[in-house]
């Protein structure tokens, strides 16, 4: 009873209702266990075939909890233009190969249309959130926290490519 407690004090302390507290233990455990099944030939068969859903499923109540938290219909317009957006740069990039460099999507996340997974548009739609809130707590000037948000997109992008790649996320 004393780990659930600590964990109540510390959900409370940053601020987190009991039900975003809890999903944020699901979250890390979710992760945790993906990078172990990753790492095990056993399941790695079973992981390529639900990363599309775990994904959704870490993504779509993080939005939610958002917009709870906030209340403002601007987050919900402004997620579906980003979403939209960034899944239709993508579709150009692998069509094209000219905006990122030739690639193309892989077969572990397997709900794609027109190449691309439709999850993948969702990421980087709370990745740019993600690193936009990281970024005003350090800088105050909106030019300056466009500018660190797009270093610690590109930098997040940059580490996770090689493995990535190796897991036959895109080639």
């Amino acid at each position: 009873m004393h780990i659930i407690d600590t964990f109540r004090q510390t959900a409370s302390r940053w601020g987190m209702t009991p039900t975003e507290g809890g999903f944020a233990l699901f979250m890390g455990f979710a992760f945790l266990s993906g990078v172990q099944a990753h790492l095990m030939p056993s399941v790695y068969p079973f992981t390529k075939l639900t990363t599309d859903f775990l994904l959704m499923a870490i993504c779509v109540p993080l939005l939610v909890f958002m917009y709870r938290r906030h209340a403002d219909a601007r987050l919900l317009y402004w997620v579906l233009v980003t979403y939209i957006g960034t899944f239709f740069i993508e579709v150009a990039g692998v069509a094209t190969g000219r905006i990122f460099g030739v690639y193309h999507y892989g077969a572990t996340m397997w709900i794609q249309w027109l190449g691309v997974p439709l999850v993948i548009a969702l990421n980087w739609t709370l990745l740019i959130l993600a690193t936009n809130q990281i970024a005003s707590h350090w800088v105050r000037l909106p030019i300056g926290r466009a500018v660190l948000a797009a270093l610690l997109i590109a930098a997040y992008d940059y580490c996770i490519e090689p493995v990535a790649i190796q897991l036959d996320y895109w080639q």
